[in-house]
């Protein structure tokens, strides 16, 4: 063979030895960025998830605005069936109903210039309960109270749940009313008396 033809093929040989060797090395860089990182544990899955729904309640650029605990047609429903089990219906100085157990998402409504803004402000506060929700006689709410009692925290994530319902409350107009643990009956009275005192004169 030509030593010439010889020398170009072994120099062929050994470029696409280098070349297949760097492929397989950008192979292997790339495969290492595209594979999942480290599963984030339960507990910072949720923290994340927390701060989230923090920045989300927290963005300017989203209205928030109270709305009717039921619809006027449940409403009435409603109203029979207390006319019904001979509940009264309210009067006098504090004509209210009282709500337990009710979801956020049911009594406020978000909205934006950017409708993914107002879904995710929505959806931050929409599976979270007030303990009890007081609403004028036409359900519109008017006040949230929140029991803080022994088992409240948990997983100690109570100060930011909750700082999230309350920012999310009184950017509609409701009021959000915290009930420490230990408070006696007379004592959650006047904290009620109070709140509903202060709504009626506003």
């Amino acid at each position: 063979m030509d030593m010439t033809l010889f020398a170009a093929a072994v120099v062929f040989i050994a470029v696409l030895l280098i070349l297949y060797r760097k492929n397989q090395q950008l192979q292997r860089q790339f495969a290492a960025k595209q594979a999942p990182g480290p599963r984030k544990g339960a507990e910072e899955q949720r923290d994340e998830r927390l701060s989230q729904q923090l920045e989300a309640v927290m963005r300017e650029t989203v209205k928030f605005s109270a709305s009717r605990v039921m619809g006027r047609g449940e409403y009435e429903v409603f109203r029979a069936a207390l006319n019904f089990t001979r509940q009264s219906f309210p009067a006098g100085p504090y004509p209210f109903y009282v709500f337990p157990q009710v979801s956020l998402g049911q009594i406020i409504r978000t909205t934006a210039r950017l409708d993914w803004q107002a879904d995710q402000a929505h959806r931050a506060i929409n599976s979270k309960r007030c303990d009890l929700l007081i609403a004028d006689r036409h359900g519109n709410p008017v006040a949230v109270l929140e029991y803080q009692g022994s088992g409240h925290d948990i997983g100690g994530t109570a100060e930011r749940r909750d700082r999230i319902k309350r920012i999310a409350l009184e950017r509609a107009g409701v009021r959000y009313v915290e009930i420490r643990n230990g408070a006696t009956p007379a004592e959650i009275q006047q904290t009620i008396r109070t709140v509903l005192t202060r709504t009626s004169a506003a």
